[in-house]
């Protein structure tokens, strides 16, 4: 029998046909515990802080488990999984691909909307990361230097039109980290304490093992005057809708480019990626409707593109210092403030 799971990461998690009980441990973490004719085991739900999710699974199940997770909000994730195996599809490509015990993945796509399958009689012990793009770059402050470049383009987002799947095998240092999610002895603050640590701590690993692949790489070839020419005006067509701009892929078949090129292309001319151009010039329209003080924040998020006012505010912060609401009343103060 298939028992169709499905995971909600805004709202929770439900059982379509299973119920799990569910148990709020403490303001940052919850626990649902499979039903006895389903199997064994938990799943738990970890949020250190907004845009930041671990997950960990840990449960032996009786019947096959179909996994549905459903969310708008795309992020970064790293998986790690220590026992078990099946099959894994995201929704926005054809094909399933399998997952297997000892196996670690970094993968990010426009929305985290997919589908897993358990199989009957199986077992699963796993941690997943998830790292919204924006509080990626707030925890670097900004800076690139040192990180993988085929993971660069997550951080500024300009793959949130396409996807990416790195996969790799879980090393010993990183099987220590992973312990420490299972085992950890602390309950409240420490306990958030330290598995935000280890968290870190598995995302850097992985971020080093992902340099080690790239070490033989050689540096990008440089671009041509026409070349130079395409990118500029690929920059001025990012200008004419920031609500509805076109994806990745359209605007280098505008330009007569590869999307690969026109990415290498924005890093050498403007020094980001085409996304990070975009989350600039939409940002900086944001900050000029606020100013204006005609529309409100949520207004002016909708109004540039962004659908998540979370995300919005925390890219706006990251760009200039202050919050939406913080711009809106400091120019409010220098309109009132008398010549």
């Amino acid at each position: 029998m298939d028992i169709d799971f499905k995971i909600d990461l805004d709202h929770g998690l439900h059982l379509e046909q299973y119920s799990p009980v569910q148990q709020k441990e403490s303001p940052f973490e919850t626990c649902w515990s499979l039903t006895e004719d389903l199997g064994s085991g938990s799943i738990r739900k970890i949020e250190p802080r907004p845009g930041f999710v671990i997950f960990i699974a840990d449960y032996a199940l009786k019947e096959t488990m179909i996994t549905s997770v459903a969310s708008n909000q795309s992020a970064v994730g790293f998986g790690f999984l220590l026992a078990g195996s099946g099959r894994a599809k995201a929704h926005s490509v054809p094909h399933w691909g399998a997952f297997r015990e000892g196996k670690t993945s970094v993968f990010y796509y426009p929305d985290q909307n997919g589908t897993m399958k358990d199989m009957k009689n199986s077992r699963r012990r796993s941690i997943s990361l998830l790292v919204e793009p924006e509080l990626f770059n707030c925890l670097l402050k900004g800076s690139l230097d040192g990180i993988p470049k085929t993971f660069r383009t997550l951080l500024d987002g300009s793959n949130l039109m396409g996807g990416y799947n790195q996969d790799g095998w879980i090393t010993s240092l990183m099987s220590q980290a992973l312990e420490s999610f299972f085992l950890c002895p602390f309950t409240g603050a420490t306990r958030l304490l330290l598995l935000e640590s280890k968290a870190m701590e598995l995302i850097a690993l992985r971020l080093s093992q992902l340099m080690e692949g790239e070490k033989n790489q050689g540096p990008a070839p440089g671009l041509g005057t026409l070349d130079i020419k395409k990118i500029h005006q690929a920059a001025d067509r990012l200008c004419l809708d920031l609500e509805n701009p076109p994806t990745l892929f359209e605007l280098a078949a505008s330009e007569g480019i590869s999307h690969a090129k026109l990415n290498r292309g924005f890093h050498q001319v403007f020094g980001t990626t085409v996304f990070g151009y975009l989350r600039m010039l939409r940002l900086h329209k944001a900050k000029q409707l606020l100013e204006q003080g005609r529309l409100n924040v949520t207004e002016t998020a909708m109004a540039i593109g962004y659908s998540s006012l979370s995300s919005f505010a925390r890219a706006f912060f990251t760009q200039y210092g202050i919050t939406p609401n913080q711009c809106m009343i400091k120019k409010a103060a220098i309109a009132r403030k008398p010549a």
